[in-house]
């Protein structure tokens, strides 16, 4: 986008008796890094520190970071080891299996409600206009706590200067469900940063399910980028709520996240697992792996085995998430118990 500012004759007489813009950069001169001139007369010139640069969102060199923080996306190719290939979840054909159960509400799906869902799908030219007449179609109705398009700006980043996520649609728990103890920020051993998207009580918190949306022009490797940050962090969210009050974190190696993307017609759903550093001190690695993938507008046998799993991996994920909380809480209260 290109803004014009329309300037007056007044202006730039002002501009100028102020000595006008720096153009030192043009003969030669290297401006010091990490800090720029505010341009002002001589008596009032101060310097500002610039902070680091966060990546621009979702490029090549934000994928790069990812993986230099040990974030991989799915398929990634190991240049040192091109025989080696990201290790699946254990449980992957479990998962699987679960996704593909048929769900009835979907036998009812007729005929000439899969032509309106084509019909829309075709006519989305925008990502507003997708949210709004087709993801209704994918998600259906549900009383499970979800949100979207809200910045997780509480929780600790997963890499240095990496841009806030805000993901278009996902799934958590009520902050109530959580213990004290585990979600509130003045207890020793918290995890608010891991575990809590905002400072908003009515957003749900301990988020392992993600959609992210585009419009048919845009560019699917960004969603696949986005899916993969939101992915490791719910995945991380998991693996510390699975280990809190324990002496010593233990991997499983199983998959508790999903993720999905949607773009023109193409829904792909991905599973996201942690694996232990490779050396002391090390990072925990993220890992991504496509669970399967569909052209919802192909046919309506397509359709319903896309949507099929994606609510199946919607009530899988709840199925983990309550799972996971119930344990926890139960060594919240027991802790909570000895100290009374």
């Amino acid at each position: 986008m290109v803004f014009v500012l329309e300037v007056r004759t007044a202006d730039l007489a002002r501009f100028a008796r102020h000595g006008g813009p720096d153009l030192r950069h043009l003969r030669g001169y290297t401006e010091p890094e990490g800090a720029v001139h505010i341009m002002a007369s001589p008596s009032t010139a101060t310097r500002v520190k610039i902070e680091p640069a966060k990546t621009p969102a979702y490029n090549v060199a934000f994928e790069q970071l990812m993986i230099d923080y040990s974030a991989y996306p799915v398929f990634h190719y190991f240049p040192d080891n091109p025989d080696a290939t990201i290790p699946e979840p254990n449980n992957l054909e479990e998962e699987r299996e679960v996704l593909s159960k048929r769900r009835p509400s979907l036998d009812s799906f007729t005929e000439r409600e899969f032509q309106v869902f084509r019909r829309n799908n075709d006519a989305a030219t925008t990502k507003a206009i997708v949210d709004r007449t087709v993801v209704l179609f994918i998600a259906g109705m549900s009383d499970i706590p979800s949100g979207g398009k809200l910045l997780f700006s509480n929780l600790e980043a997963i890499a240095q200067n990496v841009i806030k996520p805000a993901p278009d649609f996902f799934d958590g728990a009520h902050l109530m469900a959580i213990h004290k103890k585990i979600r509130s920020a003045n207890e020793d051993g918290n995890l608010s940063k891991l575990i809590i998207p905002t400072n908003d009580v009515d957003t749900p918190v301990l988020p392992n399910f993600f959609m992210e949306i585009k419009s048919p022009t845009a560019n699917a490797r960004v969603a696949q980028r986005q899916a993969m940050h939101v992915g490791a962090i719910g995945a991380r969210a998991m693996q510390a709520v699975m280990n809190y009050g324990k002496e010593e974190p233990s991997y499983d190696g199983n998959a508790y996240t999903f993720s999905s993307t949607y773009c023109d017609g193409r829904l792909k759903l991905f599973a996201h697992h942690v694996a232990p550093p490779t050396a002391p001190g090390g990072r925990p690695k993220y890992y991504m792996t496509l669970v399967d993938s569909w052209s919802l507008d192909d046919s309506i046998d397509s359709f319903r085995k896309g949507v099929t799993a994606f609510r199946n991996a919607r009530d899988r994920a709840r199925w983990h998430r309550d799972n996971f909380i119930q344990a926890a809480n139960a060594r919240a209260h027991h802790c909570t118990s000895i100290i009374e």
